[in-house]
Order: structure tokens, then C-alpha cells, then sequence
């Protein structure tokens, strides 16, 4: 009889990013970066090395016509 370790539980040392979720898979586990955030281009596996997706420069952003777009670290505002 075999149990599944939770490596994505408090304290246990995973790779995931500090802005990335972990999800406990039989045996293993999976990292994403969360909403705002996108893997590094230098990133070799998803959810370990999360940046920030500026939303205005990619034209993904919310703002109302007539504001400017302010990046953040998730998540972008107008002005």
C-alpha cells in the first residue's frame, strides 16, 4: 500500500515560483504561474521562474479609452 506525498503542501521544499500555483499530481507535481504572471523566456520548466506579463505593452489590459495604462505587478491600472 502506497500513499502519495502532497509535495505541494506548507513547508515542502517544491521548485514552484512564489507567484506560481502548485498542483499535487500522483507521485509528483505541477507548477503554473498565476494569473498577471508568465513563464521566463529563460524558464525550463512551467511555474519555476515566474515574470511579470505586462498587460498594456501586450494590449491585454482593461483600461477605458482615454486612460493610460500603468503596469504592475499584477495588476495593471489606468491613470
Amino acid at each position: 500500500n502506497c500513499d502519495d506525498e502532497d509535495e505541494c503542501r506548507d513547508n515542502y521544499p517544491n521548485d514552484c515560483h512564489r507567484f506560481a500555483t502548485c498542483e499535487n499530481t500522483i507521485g509528483s507535481y505541477v507548477c503554473s504561474c498565476n494569473d498577471g504572471w508568465e513563464d521566463a523566456p529563460t524558464s525550463t520548466k512551467p511555474g519555476t521562474d515566474c515574470i511579470n506579463t505586462n498587460e498594456c505593452d501586450q494590449g491585454l489590459d482593461a483600461c477605458p479609452v482615454g486612460t493610460i495604462c500603468v503596469d504592475r505587478d499584477p495588476p495593471q491600472k489606468w491613470e
